[in-house]
């Protein structure tokens, strides 16, 4: 479905910590990267090594489903509890509620990167 080379943006070490008010800061969620690739209502979601997640199906068309354009979102998979924190091994062992959420940010019909703030997409179980 990829029909162009996507890579997520990857994270950069720092000596010192870093702050400026000219950056928005996201949560660390515990769970996988993903890029949601979205084209004719259709939803891949693939690891940061270029591999399919089989395993969230339902997430994937759940996606698909409610987006009306073709684009490429960079996000994490992870399941959530009640108060909103990523449980990771919900997740590994698929309990609970699965959601992408798209932080990063996004390729509209194939153009640039395009800053994103908040979605997110849920299934009811993954």
């Amino acid at each position: 479905m990829l029909s162009a080379k996507f890579d997520p943006i990857r994270l950069s070490r720092r000596a010192e910590p870093f702050d400026s008010s000219d950056f928005i800061y996201e949560i660390k969620h515990d769970g996988f990267r993903a890029l949601a690739s979205v084209q004719a209502g259709q939803c891949q979601l693939v690891s940061r090594n270029g591999n399919v997640f089989r395993g969230f199906k339902e997430l994937a068309e759940s996606i698909g489903r409610r987006l009306r354009v073709d684009a490429v979102f960079d996000g994490e998979i992870v399941a959530l509890d009640e108060y909103g924190r990523s449980q990771f091994n919900d997740l590994l062992f698929r309990r609970g509620r699965s959601v992408l959420l798209w932080l990063r940010s996004a390729f509209f019909e194939w153009s640039r990167p395009t800053p994103t703030a908040w979605a997110e997409f849920s299934a009811r179980s993954c």
